[in-house]
């Protein structure tokens, strides 16, 4: 008897295993629509109430920049004053202008079109972080994918949203600057000063840094974490030196050039460089999870609680990461987990407060 089920063995055993992949697709296909229907809830929500609330016209916010697309589509403009005429507020808009000026031309100042491009310019970022983040090896990354998007399409980022040109210069930088940082972490590993690869990215980071940082200044904060980065992931060299020095330098050039001089509707340096409102920087770090805020632009005391919260538990993370590090490399663990998954989550969270605080 026991010779006669030996032998029905090798025949069984693929029938069995077919028979659980025959059931294990519907419970597959299940998941991956609920991850996506999860996934899209909070893009399409803010969708439905930018696009079925408020009226279809430009606001007086766009009035510098039509100002500067009607010199320059003039005849007679003199291009060498272009990063002077773009200097606005204290910061470069060089690379924004051009923007704004398709923006005009092929949009017409349409503020649906505005918000459309904003929120796919969110979702490029969404796709970037997630890709930054999470592991191809980490078998529940796709289940962190919803959460990753209701934090990126917050409810309390639809009001930058409603103004199309601003919908678009601020994603635009912003996604830029996580486009650099990307660059810097995606496999990594494999992009050390040797690799060409590691070469090709700091390129792709430097044109970032340039193109982001002539949108909105907020976008210099990226500087010194790509440097940061780079340097950890040991992808420096003569040639990523050279183009990155040069990136920094001409996303600088601009501040240093115009700030002091007043040019345009710039503010003195001194403003410009005023002391940071700890209780406001705060109150902004926390308004993803706090409630009632909309256009409310004051302080919000449940806000400031949350990004107290926020920053001690990062502060626990770094702490027990860098404990988990040291516990590995004792083990003899060489290649711990430490730098190759929690460093691009830290760049991006020293990227967003960053950004808050030049913007403080």
């Amino acid at each position: 008897m026991a010779t006669i089920f030996s032998g029905l063995g090798p025949q069984v055993l693929p029938l069995v295993r077919q028979y659980r992949a025959e059931r294990e697709v519907p419970t597959r296909l299940f998941q991956i629509a609920l991850i996506a229907l999860l996934t899209l809830i909070p893009p399409i929500r803010l969708a439905y109430f930018l696009f079925t609330n408020g009226e279809n016209c430009a606001n007086n916010d766009d009035i510098t920049y039509l100002e500067q697309f009607i010199r320059m589509t003039s005849s007679g403009y003199n291009w060498l004053n272009y990063f002077g005429d773009t200097f606005v507020d204290g910061h470069s808009t060089a690379f924004n202008q051009l923007v704004f000026n398709s923006y005009v031309q092929l949009g017409q100042l349409n503020q649906n079109l505005g918000a459309a491009i904003g929120i796919g310019l969110i979702s490029i970022r969404l796709a970037l972080f997630f890709d930054m983040i999470f592991s191809k090896t980490n078998r529940l990354r796709w289940y962190c994918l919803p959460l990753l998007s209701a934090i990126i399409f917050a409810p309390t980022g639809a009001s930058i949203l409603t103004q199309g040109s601003f919908a678009i210069t601020w994603q635009l930088a912003l996604t830029l600057g996580a486009t650099a940082l990307w660059a810097i972490f995606r496999r990594s590993a494999n992009s050390n000063s040797s690799n060409p690869a590691g070469t090709k990215k700091i390129v792709l980071a430097s044109t970032c840094i340039v193109l982001g940082s002539w949108t909105i200044a907020t976008t210099l904060i990226i500087i010194p974490i790509v440097w940061f980065s780079a340097w950890r992931m040991r992808m420096l060299n003569k040639l990523s030196v050279l183009f990155l020095g040069t990136a920094s330098a001409l996303a600088i050039f601009p501040d240093l050039l115009y700030l002091e001089r007043g040019v345009g509707t710039s503010r003195p340096l001194a403003e410009v460089l005023k002391p940071l409102d700890l209780t406001m920087f705060l109150s902004s770090l926390g308004r993803n999870f706090a409630p009632g805020t909309a256009w409310y632009v004051d302080r919000i005391a449940p806000a400031e609680v949350f990004s107290l919260l926020g920053l001690v538990l990062l502060i626990a993370i770094c702490v027990l990461a860098k404990a988990v590090r040291k516990k590995s490399i004792a083990y003899g663990d060489t290649q711990a987990a430490f730098p190759k998954h929690f460093y691009p989550s830290l760049a991006i969270a020293a990227f967003a407060v960053g950004n808050l605080l030049l913007t403080t």
